[in-house]
């Protein structure tokens, strides 16, 4: 259902989905988190998708740590909104706590 909503780009959906999956006492996973991030980027909602990754970095709400596959979709909320300045922050930030960098998150 999340990956429904991602390629929809169902951003509330999405959202309310996963804060359903916490409701029910089940922890969802690195893919449940990147999933919603991910359909926050591509509906254009750049500060819920930035939201998430900070929870995913924090650690807030049970989030699992970034990968990278949620720096990617981080960057994308950055370059959507035109914020090169936070997408460097990330970047930075993201290979200090040792997620993976790989072509595909810092060229999308």
């Amino acid at each position: 259902a999340l990956a429904a909503c991602e390629r929809g780009s169902c951003w509330e959906q999405s959202l309310g989905l996963l804060a359903e999956i916490r409701g029910v006492g089940l922890q969802p996973d690195t893919v449940s988190w990147n999933t919603a991030l991910s359909a926050c980027a591509r509906g254009q909602q750049s500060e819920e998708a930035l939201a998430l990754f900070a929870d995913m970095l924090s650690g807030a709400e049970g989030a699992p740590g970034p990968d990278h596959v949620s720096l990617g979709s981080a960057l994308v909320a950055c370059e959507r909104i035109g914020n090169w300045e936070e997408a460097l922050r990330l970047f930075r930030t993201s290979k200090s706590l040792n997620v993976e960098v790989s072509t595909v998150s810092i060229n999308r």
